[in-house]
């Protein structure tokens, strides 16, 4: 096939290129994404309120931060399905299957084995 011209560009049909994925591939792609922020959501989240340290309060606003714009960022996921009219899973069980791979948090134990764990101030002497 000739190229096409566009204003001053040509573009080149190419036979040989990796089929489009279809509407239903990039929407089950898009669930998933939001699932994974879903999930980042609520780990910073409940972090955030049980956090438990000497620094705690930066962390704590850190965090704070961080859930905020998850949230937003599925919010606006979300939308973008709905808007392709396809739904999101509608519970947090089918919403969290979407996601199989996410790794929770192991521990919320704040104990380091470096010398510098205690991180409270100390008299100089």
């Amino acid at each position: 096939m000739p190229p096409v011209e566009q204003g001053v560009m040509v573009v080149e049909e190419r036979e040989d290129e990796e089929p489009k994925a279809s509407p239903d591939d990039l929407i089950s792609q898009l669930v998933t994404l939001g699932s994974y922020v879903n999930q980042l959501y609520l780990q910073s989240h409940l972090i955030h309120l049980n956090i438990e340290a000497p620094y705690f309060l930066s962390i704590h606003k850190f965090l704070g931060k961080q859930y905020e714009a998850h949230i937003e960022q599925f919010d606006a996921l979300s939308e973008y399905v709905r808007s392709m009219d396809y739904l999101l899973p509608m519970c947090a069980k089918g919403l969290a299957a979407a996601c199989k791979k996410f790794s929770n948090v192991k521990s919320y134990s704040m104990q380091r084995e470096e010398p510098y764990q205690d991180l409270t101030c100390r008299e100089p002497w």
